[in-house]
Order: structure tokens, then sequence, then C-alpha cells
């Protein structure tokens, strides 16, 4: 129900947490 009030914050979360495990995966393969 969430979702629908506020689209635009859900999606930033999921746009925010993609950029997180990115950022992750980059500092393993610079390791």
């Amino acid at each position: 129900m969430e979702v629908k009030k506020n689209p635009i914050k859900y999606c930033y979360a999921i746009t925010a947490s993609l950029t997180t495990e990115m950022k992750k995966k980059i500092n393993e393969i610079r390791k």
C-alpha cells in the first residue's frame, strides 16, 4: 500500500540499495 502512496520514494529506495550493492562489489574487485 505504501508503494502506491509514494512510488518515488519506493523507487529511490531500490536504487539506493542497488547502488550500495554495486559499491560493495567494486570494493571487492579492487581488493
